[in-house]
């Protein structure tokens, strides 16, 4: 990515941090050759001394937080391990769900790089809260803040609770049409209809956290136009009755 496609998408900065919208589909962590496209590698081009303080997946957008110095860093990473930095995602979810502050508990275990389960001997303890926004005729816009940030776990507590991430086929989730929307929404035969979206419904929205001076930074992150446009989509088509 170039300087100027990085800068429209910083949200905030200051000598010390700096606060990027990261869109869907870059990798936030550098993985070698196999890696085409190192999200991180491209904003060190313009910012070589910053350093990254978490990581999201590839097919997560939303806010990601770079210390600019050595002492910020060990100051932001101390917040991570002491679970005072929160992160708070966004996720549209299948069928209607009333979620009011619910706490979900499991023990996760991270099978793979890319995989984890439930696994109540070697899984470690994790709970996430969840809480309607909004929501439709067949879907649902839920926050939710996981509060030990095990891989994958927003989307397992998501589907341990019946509200499987839309597009999310790893967990139970499963791909939404316009067609399945619209009743009267029609298609060549010769096109394949594509999905609303074409990754997890999950954008990290809010960060919230201490800066060196030990105020509090409540950062959020605009939608991305895959996520805006399967919302508008769901409001248009899909109202609650």
């Amino acid at each position: 990515m170039s300087k100027s496609s990085i800068s429209k998408l910083i949200v905030a900065e200051d000598i010390d941090y700096l606060l990027i919208n990261k869109p869907p589909k870059n990798t936030s962590i550098s993985q070698g050759l196999k890696c085409e496209k190192s999200f991180v590698r491209d904003v060190k081009k313009y910012f070589p001394a910053s350093k990254i303080v978490y990581n999201i997946s590839e097919n997560i957008s939303g806010g990601l937080l770079f210390a600019k110095n050595s002492t910020a860093f060990q100051h932001f990473s101390q917040q991570v391990r002491k679970k005072s930095l929160r992160r708070i995602y966004h996720i549209a979810v299948d069928d209607i769900h009333k979620f009011e502050d619910e706490i979900v508990k499991s023990k996760i275990y991270s099978h793979s790089k890319n995989h984890s389960i439930i696994d109540k001997k070697k899984g470690v303890m994790c709970s996430t809260s969840f809480s309607t926004l909004e929501y439709f005729w067949k879907h649902t816009l839920i926050s939710c803040e996981p509060f030990n940030q095990k891989r994958n776990q927003v989307q397992l507590h998501a589907q341990q609770v019946k509200a499987p991430i839309i597009g999310d086929l790893q967990y139970g989730g499963s791909l939404l049409l316009l067609s399945s929307l619209k009743k009267k929404y029609r298609i060549s035969a010769n096109t394949i209809e594509r999905p609303l979206i074409r990754r997890p419904a999950l954008h990290l929205f809010k960060v919230i956290f201490k800066n060196l001076n030990g105020d509090e930074v409540n950062v959020e992150f605009p939608y991305p136009k895959d996520f805006k446009g399967l919302l508008y989509q769901l409001k248009k088509t899909n109202p609650i009755k």
